[in-house]
């Protein structure tokens, strides 16, 4: 369950930032509620809409295809996805030694070939 759930309870609202004088309803402008928040959780200011970038961002690392991930952020077809989903440094990493572990095995491949009595595997 979530925290601002346990902490209103379900009966109370469904939105993250309900209006809390009509519960029914979200609060309209939730900008206020969002730096309130920032700064009680000793979090530096960021705009509240980067929260797409990063779960997108998220969802594409963890390989959720690209078209759930398309309609999980409210869009019809994928062409949106580059302007929210950036590959991190972390990523990236993952992607190159992936291609070195490609090359290595290429190149023990290639040597057992040429030569299959003297190749040891370390």
């Amino acid at each position: 369950m979530l925290l601002w759930k346990q902490q209103t309870g379900p009966e109370f609202s469904e939105y993250v930032f309900p209006n809390m004088n009509a519960p029914t309803r979200p609060l309209k402008d939730p900008r206020h509620s969002w730096i309130a928040a920032l700064k009680a959780a000793n979090i530096s200011y960021r705009r509240m809409y980067d929260l797409r970038a990063v779960f997108a961002t998220r969802l594409l690392a963890a390989g959720v295809p690209q078209l759930s991930i398309a309609y999980l952020l409210g869009h019809s077809s994928t062409s949106i996805l580059p302007t929210y989903a950036k590959a991190g440094i972390e990523f990236r990493r993952d992607a190159i030694e992936k291609l070195q572990a490609l090359r290595i095995n290429a190149a023990e491949e290639q040597q057992e070939r040429e030569d299959p009595e003297t190749f040891t595997i370390q």
